[in-house]
């Protein structure tokens, strides 16, 4: 209902399908991945989200953010200018991190990423506190909307960080 709150019916029927999935599941965390198409008349929309959460501590069973998944916040840590502080330091270096990853792939012969693609543009659609899940093996998959940096018709991206290597940037 809540998709189609705001819908004009003379857009066309609309349609959402909504599908999730668990790629990790361990004694410590859980990540869930979303992912929602809306079909309204030919135009397909689809958007993926993630959370993912605590399973022990204080903190289980709440969304966890990236500082205190990669522990550099105490999960009781309270401080908002802290939190601010911290949360901005690693979303900078992911973004970093992910563009070196995005600039790689602009690269390669048949890349689908706009070849004028700058990195202004691309952190602006990009926000690494919300756009990541766990995968099986723990590592973080950071995601990238369709139609963002390549054509709709590209699909989402991901890209990969293990924590370790994350660590050791920050």
């Amino acid at each position: 209902p809540m998709i189609g709150s705001g819908h004009d019916p003379a857009e066309g029927q609309m349609q959402g399908n909504i599908t999730y999935e668990g790629p990790h599941l361990s004694s410590d965390y859980l990540s869930i991945k979303i992912n929602e198409m809306t079909t309204v008349g030919e135009s397909v929309i689809r958007v993926v989200t993630a959370h993912t959460f605590p399973l022990t501590g204080e903190r289980s069973g709440t969304v966890i953010s990236l500082p205190f998944l990669l522990g550099i916040l105490d999960r009781q840590e309270n401080d908002e200018w802290l939190i601010q502080r911290q949360t901005a330091k690693v979303d900078a270096c992911v973004r970093e991190m992910v563009w070196a990853q995005i600039e790689e792939a602009m690269r390669q012969d048949g890349s689908a990423i706009y070849p004028d693609m700058t990195f202004e543009e691309f952190e602006e659609c990009f926000y690494p506190e919300e756009d990541f899940y766990l995968n099986e093996a723990g590592d973080l998959v950071f995601f990238i909307q369709e139609g963002t940096i390549a054509p709709r018709e590209a699909g989402h991206f991901v890209f990969t960080i293990t924590m370790e290597e994350l660590l050791d940037e920050i």
